[in-house]
């Protein structure tokens, strides 16, 4: 009897694959409107509890996504692209003031000290000055390869447009999808399988929705906090140490080192230090003492030594996917983990008896 479930669970996996790889980017499309679903799912559900019908709900969250992506794009993404462009056209001039702040240093140690540009570094540097214009090509490339076939065109706006279609399904249908895939379990799994998905679903809840705020709350503190500092680049650097917030302990410290670093390029002045260390002050205190016990709190239920192994492991195996899904596949993993301990220690072997 197992190995006929085996074989049907075999099978499932086999169709699922077959059906992805055949609808090509719409598969994606598709993964990504059922993710949003999950993370928008509470919204709807916490209007439909205030007495607002289910339609209403689900367009409503649909809107408030929609307009708060278009003023994201629209607001944000070319200010950020002048920076980064701003930035890349910098590097040269950033590391070779960089390499003068450390031969000052060397040099208070020992006069004999100085670390000398190679001509593979200045080759570096010519580098990028000759392509830190043309960084931004592959992207306009690749679009206009795209929308210079009509045919190839016409399909891909075609398939970009399915995602409202998808997510407006997705969220309408939520409910209905669980039950339909949960009763695709045999029935004497069924329970146990409620009980593991309540328990992942708190674990991956309180995680992906907690880290989102934590990124959208510290990138907003870093941003701001860096920019009104003074430091150069700082409010692109703010945006990167808050996106990075999502893999435990990177962001801080890249936020921090990239703020510290340029400001030992441009000479800055003592109050510039220490607004980066009220801002990083500040930051850290809304994250431990309010987003952590608030909103994430301790469902995910892992020590802080098991999250960096589970990051150290996690980008090792899956480079920066696994750095995102580490933790919480660690923490659905150790959830099935103690409930192996508790049905061992119960168990005769483990009682001798």
């Amino acid at each position: 009897m197992r190995w006929y479930l085996v074989a049907l669970l075999l099978l499932g996996l086999l169709c699922v694959w077959g059906i992805y790889r055949a609808l090509g980017i719409a598969a994606d499309i598709l993964v990504v409107a059922f993710v949003f679903a999950y993370l928008m799912h509470p919204l709807v559900v916490f209007l439909e509890k205030r007495g607002i019908s289910r339609r209403f709900a689900v367009l409503a969250t649909i809107t408030v996504s929609t307009i708060a992506l278009a003023i994201l794009i629209l607001g944000v993404a070319p200010f950020i692209y002048r920076e980064l462009k701003s930035l890349v056209l910098s590097l040269p001039d950033i590391f070779h003031a960089l390499l003068e702040r450390v031969n000052v240093l060397l040099e208070r140690i020992d006069p004999d000290l100085r670390m000398v540009e190679t001509d593979l570094i200045e080759t570096f540097k010519s580098k990028i000055q000759e392509n830190a214009e043309n960084l931004f090509k592959p992207v306009m490339t690749a679009t206009t390869a795209v929308l210079s076939s009509s045919l190839a065109a016409i399909l891909f706006v075609a398939q970009l447009a399915l995602f409202p279609l998808f997510f407006y399904y997705m969220i309408q249908h939520f409910e209905h999808i669980q039950r339909t895939l949960l009763n695709l379990v045999p029935q004497n799994y069924q329970e146990s399988c409620r009980y593991y998905l309540r328990r992942f679903n708190t674990v991956l809840s309180a995680f992906i929705r907690g880290q989102l705020i934590d990124c959208l709350v510290l990138a907003v503190i870093y941003s701001f906090g860096l920019w009104i500092s003074g430091v150069k680049f700082g409010f692109l650097i703010g945006l990167l140490a808050g996106f990075l917030t999502i893999i435990p302990y990177v962001g801080a410290w890249v936020g921090a080192i990239g703020a510290i670093l340029l400001s030992l390029v441009y000479q800055a002045e003592f109050a510039q230090y220490l607004g980066i260390a009220i801002t990083f002050a500040i930051a850290q205190s809304v994250e431990g003492f309010i987003i952590q016990p608030l909103v994430i709190g301790n469902k995910v239920g892992l020590a802080p030594l098991t999250t960096i192994l589970l990051v150290i492991a996690g980008g090792n195996i899956g480079g920066f996917v696994g750095l995102l899904i580490a933790i919480p596949l660690g923490g659905m993993a150790q959830i099935v983990i103690l409930d192996l301990l508790t049905y061992y220690r119960k168990s005769r072997v483990y009682r001798g008896t």
